[in-house]
């Protein structure tokens, strides 16, 4: 939704990361959008409309016939307002039922610690269906 502009060269690191996440999951490139808009500014202090982040990514899924979204839990990751924000417009999406039925929706989880019997690489994307 937003390039990451709140550190000096966040905005490469994040187009990078965003890239990088997205030919793992074996997206085209053609299906990646990075926006930026002058209402959804990064950064802690700043907040997000979930109503028009949900209409952007209702278009998105619309314009591109999507069946899959991955989107934050409510914790939104670091409690990242931006990131809890994505969380409300797809839960508004979806509890005013605006998503099309095809729709599957998978959140990653947030954990507050790793269980020792854990390691970071087992638990870097864990999705479960919430709304539907």
């Amino acid at each position: 939704m937003q390039p990451g502009d709140s550190a000096p060269n966040s905005r490469r690191v994040r187009k990078a990361e965003l890239w990088e996440s997205c030919k793992a999951l074996g997206l085209d490139e053609s299906c990646i959008e990075l926006r930026k808009h002058s209402l959804l500014l990064d950064g802690h202090e700043h907040s997000w409309s979930h109503e028009l982040i949900g209409e952007m990514i209702l278009t998105h899924i619309e314009t591109l016939r999507i069946d899959t979204v991955i989107t934050f839990d409510e914790s939104g990751v670091s409690e990242h307002p931006n990131h809890i924000a994505i969380f409300d417009a797809m839960a508004y999406l979806s509890l005013n039922h605006l998503l099309p039925s095809i729709i599957f929706t998978n959140l990653l989880w947030t954990f507050d610690y790793i269980p020792h019997s854990m390691n970071t690489t087992s638990i870097s994307i864990i999705t479960e269906t919430y709304w539907n």
